[in-house]
């Protein structure tokens, strides 16, 4: 597999990933709460996985490989899937998107912990450098007066936290399975298993009553989400981390350029004025994400760092 056809597939991910935010808002919290908005979003997801493995004739297969990791499958699914989903948007409810914005950068430090306390893999100094440019150039384009951790946003903020840290747990434990399974079947696994803790949960907190109020237009944004911000983007996501010349944490890094894409895209279709603050900030990005993966073939041969 060519590495750059992975890291295309992980940018393409995050390019879908960056319209989350703001179709979220056209149908939370009104009409849906986050419970049925991930479960919707889940149920389109899954829908179209489905489809695909039943057109391709693999559900035998799927299944096969759905019990032969079943136990990780149910952690991640269960723990940093379903519960992390719904920390984020929950947290989402309780302080500013802003905050949320700068914590949710934080995913490649968590990457690199997980790595480290399971799986006995160390970064190497080059990542970490470019890792810490990373955040400083995304510190620079998000900053603005209207963050502020303060006592009205802190449960919020810690909550978002403990959701990034689950997302970090998603990466770093999924990228094994990755490795060994065609990326398809693993994808359909975790959703799977999320769907059946989300969809139920959901139908108990009146999800039947807020479906019912979303408009045409409402149901084709929920739609999109779930079958693009969800099943095409988590099945990119994982087909970059099968590959297996490349770290999950050098993967993970390039969650730094969300803010990239939302600088491009405000400035794109809304209008808004391109800074120096901002420039410099995309500048350190790029930098960082030149020094955390560049690898010069006398390190390649070390085998134990990247």
């Amino acid at each position: 597999m060519k590495n750059r056809t992975s890291y295309c597939a992980a940018i393409f991910s995050l390019l879908l990933w960056g319209t989350t935010f703001a179709l979220a808002k056209m149908v939370t919290p009104d009409p849906l709460n986050p419970f049925t908005f991930i479960a919707l979003r889940s149920f389109f997801g899954l829908i179209v996985l489905f489809s695909f493995l039943i057109l391709a004739k693999q559900v035998g297969e799927w299944f096969r490989v759905f019990k032969r990791h079943i136990k990780s499958f149910l952690l991640i699914g269960t723990l940093f899937f379903a519960v992390a989903y719904l920390l984020q948007f929950w947290a989402l409810s309780m302080t500013t998107a802003s905050n949320q914005s700068i914590i949710s950068n934080t995913q490649a430090f968590w990457v690199v912990i997980f790595n480290i306390l399971f799986f006995k893999q160390k970064p190497s100094k080059r990542f970490i450098m470019g890792l810490m440019l990373a955040m400083s150039g995304v510190l620079l384009i998000i900053m603005n007066t209207d963050i502020n951790i303060s006592g009205n946003t802190i449960i919020g903020d810690l909550l978002s936290l403990l959701s990034f840290i689950f997302w970090g747990g998603y990466t770093a434990f999924i990228k094994p399975i990755t490795t060994e399974e065609k990326p398809i079947y693993v994808t359909t696994s975790i959703i799977f298993v999320g769907a059946l803790i989300i969809i139920p949960a959901s139908l108990f907190s009146g999800a039947s009553a807020e479906m019912a109020q979303l408009s045409l237009s409402q149901w084709g944004i929920v739609s999109f989400l779930g079958i693009f911000c969800v099943g095409v983007t988590y099945l990119l996501w994982n087909y970059a981390l099968s590959n297996k010349e490349i770290r999950s944490e050098n993967i993970a890094i390039l969650t730094a350029l969300n803010p990239v894409i939302g600088i491009i895209t405000s400035v794109l279709w809304l209008g808004e004025v391109f800074s120096l603050r901002m420039f410099i900030g995309f500048v350190l990005i790029m930098i960082a994400l030149f020094v955390s993966e560049y690898n010069p073939k006398k390190e390649i041969k070390k085998g134990n760092e990247i």
